[in-house]
């Protein structure tokens, strides 16, 4: 197997998992659509994936913000919240992932770490 075939086979791989990671995370884009990532990959091979692991910290940082935005602070009681973060998932606008971390940081007494800031 030559370099190439070995280059077009990583290349395509990490186009699939740019584009899975991209649904499990329920974004169009993180800096290019998935069109974008697949010539990305083919083109720059590896270097793609670490632009888009650094995007997508960006990314997903801000998408959890946004789910604070929605499912409100700590002035709202935990039980809103979570029925609120749970319509968000139902509705598939938030991926397992984030659902996750958000859920986790509503915790048991209601409270998440930061006042409308991203959990962790």
């Amino acid at each position: 197997m030559g370099i190439e075939a070995i280059w077009l086979v990583v290349a395509v791989g990490l186009a699939l998992y740019i584009a899975a990671d991209m649904a499990g995370l329920r974004v169009n884009r993180v800096g290019i659509r998935r069109p974008g990532w697949v010539i990305a990959s083919l083109c720059t091979g590896p270097l793609a994936a670490a632009i888009y692991f650094v995007l997508r910290r960006r990314v997903r940082k801000t998408l959890i913000s946004a789910v604070w935005r929605t499912v409100g602070d700590d002035t709202l009681p935990a039980p809103v919240r979570r029925e609120r973060l749970q319509a968000l998932r139902h509705h598939g606008l938030i991926g397992h992932s984030i659902y996750r971390v958000c859920e986790r940081s509503i915790g048991p007494n209601g409270a998440h770490g930061r006042k409308g800031g991203d959990a962790r």
